[in-house]
């Protein structure tokens, strides 16, 4: 299914998709045939997996068997750099909210420093990946931070001279859910533009973002823009981190007292591909 999404993704940029899928199976049952040729099948893809998991539950997936392309075509999917990652996830509402701050200096420490994490390839504008991890860190009852890391080494705005081991912080923010567990909202965190949460991020603001230190967010407060500056590759201003905010959002993020589990992972990031195919009906 994954697979299939993220070519979706690379379609609604591309123009129409002509691939047919004869079977859309939700767990085992037969719930009929799509056809992907429209833009907005993405949609409706995506309105029948929450349909299937309010009624089956949220681990819930769709699949799809007998898939072909209508015509010969070859689809061309170039390097794209990451810039959105969908996730569904549970966030252990047991957890204790943590009582140490938050250390983004090295992955070492922001492992020590916080409660749950998802390991990434992001992608760069040549297709090069990029490896990160996003840490999560109990605050309060339903509130945890987030924080997207990766080696500051990675970036041609890491300065010198400092540990090549360091790591610098690429986005961060607060989920906040209500007291059921149930997603509420979102805050990613920008200097001096959400007051509520300055007191608790204000510490890894960047002092000079063109030569960033270990523990500091890859963004400039004077100029109000992110410098994720990927050295041998363009920068990128943001990577959008999606856990349901978005009113086409897929993404399912809840607290229970289940364990920390990550469902799936999406993200608009790739390689540089090229695909020939050939089937007909």
């Amino acid at each position: 299914m994954f697979s299939l999404f993220a070519l979706l993704y690379s379609a609604l940029s591309i123009g129409s998709l002509p691939l047919t899928c004869n079977s859309l199976t939700a767990e085992t049952k037969d719930v009929g045939k799509i056809n992907l040729q429209d833009k907005s099948s993405i949609h409706v893809v995506s309105q029948a997996l929450k349909q299937i998991q309010s009624l089956l539950g949220e681990e819930a997936q769709l699949s799809f068997g007998d898939c072909h392309f209508d015509n010969f075509y070859q689809l061309y999917l170039p390097a794209n750099s990451t810039g959105l990652i969908s996730f569904s996830l549970n966030l252990n509402a047991k957890v204790k909210p943590s009582t140490v701050t938050f250390d983004a200096s090295t992955f070492a420490k922001a492992h020590a420093t916080s409660q749950s994490l998802v390991d990434l390839d992001l992608y760069d504008s040549k297709g090069s990946v990029r490896k990160a991890t996003l840490y999560f860190r109990k605050r309060l009852n339903g509130v945890w931070e987030y924080y997207l890391l990766t080696l500051g080494s990675e970036l041609s705005n890491y300065a010198e001279g400092v540990p090549t081991a360091g790591t610098v912080i690429l986005e961060i923010g607060a989920i906040h859910f209500d007291t059921g567990g149930n997603f509420e909202h979102v805050d990613p965190w920008y200097p001096g533009e959400n007051s509520d949460d300055d007191h608790f991020f204000s510490g890894y603001q960047a002092k000079d973002p063109t030569a960033l230190q270990p523990n500091e967010f890859a963004y400039d407060a004077t100029n109000k823009i992110g410098v994720i500056n990927w050295k041998d590759a363009d920068p990128v201003t943001k990577i959008q981190l999606d856990y349901g905010q978005f009113s086409t959002s897929t993404a399912i993020v809840t607290e229970t007292n289940k364990n920390f589990r990550l469902y799936a992972e999406l993200q608009d990031g790739r390689p540089d591909k090229s695909e020939q195919n050939s089937q007909g009906n």
